[in-house]
């Protein structure tokens, strides 16, 4: 009989997903001397796509990645309340009542358009320590990102701004799973055009990335500075071609 005056026994429900840190790990040894020596961005939304983001972040920032992605600030704020030091990007958008989190959790975020800009530049404008961001730009993904063309208009806004600090400069490949498509090189040329419009200083201080798993794993010239690492961690090569991951997660009935 189930003894009803205690929590509710695992028999009730006979079904578990079970999360296995050494895959995580094993697949993270593999990816680091794939794409070496471009660093690493684990990429943890989506409650670690599943599986439990402050117990992946925790084994990540243990096993030395250079940075943690997520796309909430919300995700950023539970992250360091949980403990996890490293550094946090915030992929996604903010809203106007969210800068005041990024300084107190220490997060940095991701700016994709020049309203965004405005909202950061309004915020950095009180004096104190300078706000670093990452600037993402739009080379073909068609979602998220300042376009080509408002670039140099960002970047003077951002050199002009005693209180913002460009830290990096992004974008992200539409269709990198695809190998036959075309589109990967053209964005890969059209991004490095781009980056000719930051000064040797900026270029030299500053992380430049651009791909996601599927394009660290088999285009290698798009790995530059950092790559955005998320369901290879997992066990999972978007393009299919990779044998040696290993899945994190087993779901067991």
């Amino acid at each position: 009989m189930i003894d009803t005056n205690n929590e509710l026994p695992d028999l009730l429900r006979p079904a578990r997903a079970e999360v296995d840190l050494d895959a995580l790990g094993h697949n993270l040894a593999l990816l680091r001397r794939r794409v070496e020596p471009a660093r690493i961005l684990a990429v943890v939304k989506a409650d670690a796509y599943g599986h439990g983001a402050p117990a992946v972040s925790g084994y990540l920032e243990r096993a030395g990645v250079d940075w943690l992605g997520v796309a909430l600030v919300e995700e950023g704020v539970e992250l360091r309340r949980r403990g996890i030091k490293a550094p946090i990007l915030v992929l996604g958008t903010s809203s106007a009542e969210q800068p005041p989190l990024y300084k107190r959790y220490g997060l940095t975020p991701t700016v994709s358009s020049l309203e965004q800009l405005e909202l950061w530049g309004r915020f950095a404008s009180g004096g104190g320590e300078s706000q670093g961001l990452h600037l993402k730009v739009d080379t073909g993904m068609v979602r998220l990102g300042v376009m080509p063309e408002e670039l140099p208009e960002a970047l003077d806004r951002i050199r002009r701004h005693d209180g913002l600090e460009l830290a990096g400069v992004a974008s992200h490949l539409a269709d990198a799973n695809d190998l036959e498509s075309p589109r990967t090189e053209e964005q890969a040329v059209r991004f490095e055009a781009l980056l000719d419009l930051l000064t040797s200083e900026e270029r030299g201080r500053t992380l430049i990335h651009l791909t996601n798993s599927a394009g660290a794993l088999h285009h290698p010239p798009t790995r530059l500075d950092l790559v955005r690492l998320g369901l290879s961690l997992y066990g999972h090569d978007p393009a299919r071609r990779n044998r040696e991951l290993r899945p994190v997660m087993s779901v067991i009935s």
